[in-house]
């Protein structure tokens, strides 16, 4: 990667900005992970997954904590199903008006994870569980927008992170490998809206030849990045960047969490610092 080597002290300091957040959970995971049993975990997860896009994780954690108290523990899965009068409601008292771009299809993409839910988990967990990646790859498209047009369908990927890597990531529910064709060695971590932002702001982003590259090429070189940054655990790579310039109220999750931006490691390099002192 000859942009890395041309840019070590991006590198150095994404470096140091990645360590800040090895042992801290996100506010996402902290949340499914206090999931009462295994199946109430699994059906949080597989929430948050479909549902992270175009929101920020504030929002998203907000509207999912009302969801549950509509519907607690696994009774978003009961029939008849929720009414999307309802969803929407809680769309509504979770973040300000068009604060989400898909909320129309929310209630659409629930009822098709619950309906998912009840055909393929439900009748036995633990079969479910030994398949292989690129097997729930392909079973989890059948999900409405879960990005089934999509070459490497993101949102899938995040949600295999989630049930296959230890905490504070994800609830290590089972660790079969399996490559898909996504022109990568090993199966790939995904792409979280902060490595994104990081990406786009910081790394090589807006360079001709990362523009020009189709989604499976742009996977690739994150795998690389990941890779790069932190051998042994490339996943604390993807993990540290979702807290990158992640909105949150007037602020960032970022800077929430360090203080202030100029003790930030990045700040020099970031394009969302701001002078709040």
């Amino acid at each position: 990667m000859s942009w890395v080597k041309k840019n070590k002290g991006k590198i150095v300091a994404t470096k140091d900005f990645i360590a800040l957040f090895e042992s801290k959970p996100s506010h996402l995971f902290s949340w499914i992970n206090k999931g009462a049993e295994q199946e109430e975990k699994i059906l949080r997860a597989l929430c948050t997954s479909m549902l992270y896009q175009q929101i920020s994780q504030d929002h998203l954690l907000r509207f999912l904590q009302n969801l549950w108290k509509e519907y607690p523990q696994t009774a978003l899965l009961n029939l008849p199903a929720p009414k999307e009068k309802t969803i929407l409601q809680i769309i509504a008292v979770s973040m300000p008006p068009n604060s989400w771009s898909i909320s129309a299809h929310v209630p659409g993409i629930i009822w098709s994870l619950g309906e998912y839910f009840r055909d393929e988990i439900r009748p036995n967990v633990r079969l479910w569980l030994s398949q292989s990646e690129l097997s729930l790859w392909r079973s989890l498209s059948q999900i409405y927008f879960a990005g089934k047009s999509s070459p490497i369908r993101p949102k899938i990927l995040r949600f295999i992170d989630l049930l296959r890597f230890d905490w504070p990531l994800g609830l290590a529910l089972w660790r079969k490998e399996e490559v898909v064709d996504l022109e990568v060695k090993e199966w790939p971590i995904a792409i979280n809206p902060g490595a994104s932002r990081w990406m786009q702001r910081i790394g090589p982003g807006k360079l001709p030849w990362f523009k020009k590259a189709d989604l499976k090429k742009q996977l690739q070189f994150f795998q690389e990045f990941y890779v790069g940054l932190n051998p042994k655990s490339p996943q604390l790579v993807y993990h540290g960047l979702q807290f990158y310039a992640d909105p949150v109220a007037k602020s960032y999750l970022c800077r929430d969490i360090i203080g202030k931006c100029h003790l930030c490691p990045i700040y020099d390099f970031c394009f969302y610092k701001k002078v709040y002192e």
